[in-house]
């Protein structure tokens, strides 16, 4: 890599280093040069210059890639960046400074490199903006800046900036990320720095129905469960100032584990280990509904009277929000259930999209942590027992839209689940089959929801086209259990 020093005697003097020795690192020059100079000022341009011209002419592209900039800045590139090399600042935002655009006088070619430079020590002398901005620079990266392209949605450099701030230490280096492949609403991403992994969850782009897909309460409430019998990630921090990557999110760490999605992943570790992953599903949805909501700080995460009336009523909104095709049944599905809503028994802490491939399993079998946790409240805990079976009925079976998980060896039917959850949990469920009828409902709205996102092109991942297919199926479903079929 070609290099060239050009440092300023007055940037120096100014930090306290001795002449011709080596001294604290200077502050980065104001981000707008100064309407006058002073002489020292200008013999620093001048030297700079000179240093540029040097360089342009050492450099291996041709000199037409080069131009010159204002010297008080210290921005001296080449124009010409081949593939690989570090992404330009983008317009309308204030970003750190680059590697290759050093506030140290250092002028680097970053065609050449887009290794980020070594740690170097902070600046404890001279005024507030200066130790500020040189302590951003003492990681000695541009958080973000990795040459590789941002996942949709989530722009690394923003994200680096923020964590440094908000949790300064915490980013050892350059982020790099990916979307996590198998979710269907919200975004979620591995991030690392080359040391540390966390997960990122947000939004999805587009079309979002009111009232979904809300980071603060997913973040509370995994937060709030840290200390109970139900295995979650720990939380790290809540962003809901939007101008950072563009939406709300929350980052947690990463947990080792596997969501089992399909039938074959469980075939291969056998019919016995198969049953004991899908029991001990049941188990920590029995300890979730264990858990007293007060005493976690969740007495008022909900409004648990009138919940299943509201479930129908927000089903139905949502329903209208992303209604863009005819559904033959669904309006009859969603009338049925109004007109036979049912008692709830003491409310719990609900999932409210517990499944299988919500999980993550561990190499010995055991839950490590439950996700998704986006439609959690305080309501009726028979609403998440009916969405295992509805995941598990025949409606979903050839969609192709959900797990199948359900029909591995030795993956117990849906009286085996509901005789287990009832023994456990000591509730009555005599009338699940109303449960598993909204249950039918809502995953059709959401469902539907997903194909108008994808219709549109606001999708991230593949796997979307079978999505819309599946929507009648479940209306159907839906109506059959109704009818006691």
């Amino acid at each position: 890599m070609v290099t060239i020093r050009a440092r300023s005697a007055t940037v120096g003097a100014a930090l306290g280093a001795s002449p011709g020795g080596p001294g604290p690192p200077p502050p980065p020059a104001p981000l707008f040069p100064q309407a006058r100079r002073r002489p020292a000022d200008r013999k620093a341009a001048q030297r700079t210059r000179a240093a540029f011209d040097s360089h342009r002419d050492q450099c291996p592209q041709p000199a037409r890639s080069h131009r010159r900039r204002n010297p008080t800045k210290y921005e001296r590139r080449c124009d010409r960046e081949p593939p690989g090399a570090l992404p330009r600042e983008r317009t309308g935002r204030t970003a750190l400074p680059r590697p290759g655009n050093r506030p140290d006088g250092m002028l680097v070619c970053v065609g050449q490199s887009s290794r980020p430079p070594t740690a170097r020590t902070p600046v404890t002398s001279g005024s507030a903006p200066q130790r500020r901005r040189a302590a951003e620079q003492s990681v000695g990266v541009c958080m973000g800046a990795t040459g590789t392209e941002d996942p949709p949605g989530l722009d690394l450099q923003r994200l680096g900036e923020y964590l440094q701030a908000q949790r300064p230490g915490m980013v050892a280096g350059a982020l790099s990320g990916e979307v996590i492949a198998g979710g269907r609403s919200n975004l979620t991403y591995t991030v690392t720095d080359g040391h540390g992994r966390w997960v990122v969850r947000r939004p999805p782009l587009g079309h979002v129905l009111p009232t979904a897909h809300d980071m603060g309460r997913e973040h509370r409430v995994i937060s709030a469960l840290a200390d109970t019998a139900v295995p979650v990630p720990q939380t790290v921090l809540l962003c809901e100032d939007t101008e950072v990557i563009g939406a709300s999110f929350y980052v947690m760490e990463y947990v080792e584990g596997v969501p089992y999605r399909g039938a074959a992943e469980l075939d291969a570790l056998g019919a016995a280990r198969t049953a004991g992953i899908a029991d001990a599903m049941v188990d920590t949805l029995v300890d979730l509904h264990a858990v007293d909501p007060q005493s976690v700080g969740l007495a008022d995460f909900g409004r648990p009277g009138g919940f299943l009336e509201r479930q129908v009523r927000r089903w139905s909104k949502q329903l209208e929000a992303s209604r863009s095709r005819e559904l033959p049944g669904i309006d009859t599905l969603r009338d049925r259930l109004g007109a036979a809503i049912p008692a709830s028994p003491e409310p719990t802490v609900v999932h409210g999209d517990y499944r299988l491939d919500n999980l993550l399993v561990d190499a010995d079998d055991r839950i490590t942590a439950v996700l998704d946790w986006e439609m959690s409240t305080l309501g009726d805990p028979l609403t998440d027992l009916a969405l295992i079976i509805t995941y598990s009925s025949a409606a979903l079976a050839e969609s192709g839209s959900v797990s199948d998980a359900h029909t591995a060896e030795g993956y117990p039917d849906a009286d085996e689940i509901v005789t287990r959850y009832a023994r456990l949990s000591g509730r009555d469920v005599s009338a699940l089959d109303w449960y598993v009828g909204l249950a039918f409902f809502k995953l059709a709205v959401i469902l539907e929801g997903i194909h108008y996102r994808y219709s549109r092109g606001q999708t991230v991942g593949e796997n979307f086209d079978a999505i819309g297919e599946a929507v009648p199926r479940l209306v159907d479903g839906g109506l059959r259990y109704l009818s006691g079929e």
